[in-house]
């Protein structure tokens, strides 16, 4: 049996494509991979994060939810 292979919230953001704070927002809204928090560290099973990615999976876009808001963005005109 092999040691699991747990990796850095930075080698995860890189192995994932993301950024580090888009990292930390998947963490607080619990829509990112699972992760193991010891004090202030955080770490994530690269077998986790292998299957996170997986149920990710789709075949066209009609099939990815939309997470943004009608007009997310745009400001009212002062009058």
């Amino acid at each position: 049996m092999t040691a699991p292979d747990w990796r850095t919230a930075e080698a995860t953001a890189h192995y994932l494509g993301v950024t580090t704070s888009t990292l930390a927002k998947y963490r607080l809204t619990g829509e990112g991979p699972k992760f193991a928090r010891i004090g202030k560290r955080i770490a994530y099973l690269k077998e986790d994060l292998d299957a996170w990615m997986l149920a990710k999976r789709v075949k066209s876009t009609a099939e990815t939810p939309s997470h943004r808001r009608p007009n997310a963005g745009r400001r009212k005109a002062v009058a």
